[in-house]
């Protein structure tokens, strides 16, 4: 888990990033561009923390973008003293301020956490209007067993422009899904909230966590029907 602290982002840019990882089969991948995922710092009532990663979606029937990451950053995981209750978010996070993988610059947005299940590992929040995003779609469906996804995420070790890292779902379940990773050496630090995307760039979970095996490394990922089905009570859809 990524603790230090992030600095800007939220940026629309045309640049993009695509690839599979530098060990795995060659592929074009997804296209990345500016203003969908960067590592993130909130300015909260204890002061200015980062950790992990975010990504921004458009979610049917709102009218500006959502900012999405893990809930479980929020707490000694992300470096805090203790776990932030959700009926405490909204008086605790006032702000977000994102690094764009892609360019690295961005601006700061005033947000407002939405109301999320107890046992859904994933924070969302309203940006304030006129925000300058670049969100990705939610995906229709989960991704099957077998299908390629790509984490997005910088890792450790990893070549900077070197954001996409391939993987094929071995197991699902009804709110969680397996994926192994075809570069098994990968350090996973500072994944947590990270978006996994399928090959047209759309949302099909969230990383939770990682595990090892043997030879191999896995994540643990929040499949997209989860994250629709905790957003959807508080749009009103």
């Amino acid at each position: 888990m990524r603790k230090a602290v992030a600095t800007v982002v939220l940026m629309m840019c045309g640049v993009c990033v695509s690839g599979a990882g530098p060990k795995g089969p060659v592929s074009t991948g997804p296209v990345i561009e500016a203003g969908f995922v960067g590592n993130p710092e909130f300015d909260t009532r204890s002061g200015a923390f980062g950790a992990g990663t975010a990504f921004l979606i458009q979610f049917e029937g709102e009218k500006t973008p959502l900012l999405v990451t893990a809930q479980h950053i929020f707490g000694p995981s992300g470096g805090l003293k203790q776990d932030i209750p959700r009926d405490q978010m909204a008086a605790f996070v006032q702000k977000a301020r994102l690094r764009d993988l892609v360019k690295g610059l961005g601006q700061t947005s005033k947000i407002s956490p939405l109301a999320i299940p107890e046992d859904v590992d994933a924070a969302v929040f309203r940006m304030s209007p006129g925000s300058k995003a670049n969100p990705h779609p939610l995906a229709k469906e989960n991704p099957k067993k077998g299908d390629a996804i790509w984490l997005v995420a910088a890792l450790d070790g990893q070549g900077k422009n070197q954001i996409l890292h391939r993987g094929t779902v071995v197991d699902v379940w009804e709110n969680k899904i397996k994926c192994k990773f075809d570069n098994g050496n990968l350090v996973m630090r500072g994944a947590s909230g990270a978006p996994y995307v399928n090959a047209d760039g759309e949302v099909v979970g969230l990383h939770k966590g990682s595990f090892k095996e043997p030879g191999n490394i896995a994540g643990s990922v929040l499949p997209v029907d989860t994250i629709r089905k905790a957003i959807q009570p508080s749009v009103g859809k």
